[in-house]
Parts: C-alpha cells; structure tokens; sequence
C-alpha cells in the first residue's frame, strides 16, 4: 500500500517465516545456522543480512557463498561423490573444478579445490548481480512486445498496468520452465491497448536465441577466471 518498509526488515520477517516453518517440521528449534550468498555481495551487503538473520532470532555460525554451498550439497547427497572426491571435480560443472551458478536474480562461479568430503577450498569467485533468470523473463517480454507491435498494436504503458505485465512476466516464466521439446503459446492480451485476442508462441528455438547472448556473458566472465 502506502507503507514503507527497510530492506533488513523485510529479509528479517523472511526469515522469520522460513525458521518458524522449519521448526514445526522438524519438531524442534533453531539457534544455529549457516547462511549463502551470491559471490558477488559487498561487505555491506553480506553485513545488513548477518543483522538481519540475527534479529530473526538464528545466531549466524557461518557466511558462504552460494556455489560453495553447492559443493557441501554434492558432498552430503551422494554417496558416489562423499566416497570418491574425485568425482566432484566433474561432476559440478566444466573444467573440473568450476562450479557455475545462475541463479534467479544473480551469476556465480567459483573454482574450488575439494581435499575430503568436509574441506573445500575456494581458490576464485566470480560473477555478476545483473544476470540471472529474471533477467531472461525481461528479455521475453521484450520480444513479445515487439511481437505485438510487427502486428501493428499498441502496449500499455508499462507503469500503470504494471499487475498486468507481473501476469505476463509469470506466463513466461512458467512457459521458459516447461518448454523442453515444444512449444507454448502465451497470451498477451492483457498488455494491449483495447485488449484484443493476442498469442504469441515461444518455441525452444525461439527462446535459445533470446537468451544465447547472456549465456554468453557468463561464459566471458568464467573464461577471464
């Protein structure tokens, strides 16, 4: 509504939510935990969601980045990998001993050195806070909306009908995570001025080719590690 809320308040009250729901699962309390981050975060950053998770009531025992976090998951899930840790050097990502990690909202990459199943040891992070999964939705959207203008139609203005783009930026989002192997047409009408029937069809094609040049990027930034 009208209100105005800090951003360590509301990732407080987040994680607020999450300890109270993991508790009546495991029928227990929380005091401890360990918190991830993209690799990417400031001191700053990294220091308001310490603050943050501490007011929620956990007392935050370590700080890692989020493709770190990735490896320990290797470890402690598969039994192949904990009993030969050679294998974890392929089996995260390419070169061995990369581990890529695109994210909703974020890149990350680190090369890690992985001894026994308990150390790890990150020789180099990388990557970048402007590329990630909503990112591709946006560029969705942009060619829907030129899409719809080849057709000769106008869209509405995106800061007044801005429920309506959420809608269409949900479709594609649902449509860019079942495409495999077909297509899906999404409907487009509620972004048009006069709202006339309106589809347009993302293939697996189609959405290979948006998002190629952002593949690329993060592939730019693991090349220059």
């Amino acid at each position: 509504g009208d209100k105005s809320y800090s951003v360590p308040y509301l990732i407080t009250g987040f994680i607020q939510c999450i300890k109270e729901d993991g508790e009546k699962q495991a029928g227990r309390d929380f005091k401890d935990v360990v918190i991830t981050v993209p690799a990417r975060f400031t001191q700053r950053q990294r220091s308001i969601y310490i603050k943050a998770v501490e007011k929620a009531g956990l007392r935050v025992v370590k700080l890692i980045n989020e493709p770190t976090a990735a490896v320990f998951e290797l470890l402690s899930k598969y039994e192949s990998i904990r009993n030969d840790v050679g294998l974890i050097l392929g089996a995260v990502a390419v070169l061995g001993r990369l581990v890529y990690d695109l994210g909703g909202g974020t890149f990350d990459c680190s090369l890690v050195q992985v001894e026994d199943a308990k150390t790890i040891t990150v020789l180099f992070s990388d990557g970048s806070n402007e590329i990630g999964c909503e990112r591709f939705d946006e560029l969705v959207l942009e060619y829907i909306i030129k899409e719809i203008e080849k057709k000769g139609l106008k869209c509405k203005d995106r800061a007044k009908c801005r429920r309506s783009y959420t809608s269409v930026l949900k479709d594609i989002r649902n449509a860019k995570e079942s495409i495999s192997k077909r297509s899906v047409d999404i409907d487009v009408s509620k972004i048009i001025s006069g709202r006339p029937e309106f589809q347009v069809t993302i293939t697996e094609t189609v959405l290979y080719g948006i998002l190629e040049p952002i593949i690329k990027e993060t592939l730019k930034i693991v090349d220059n590690m």
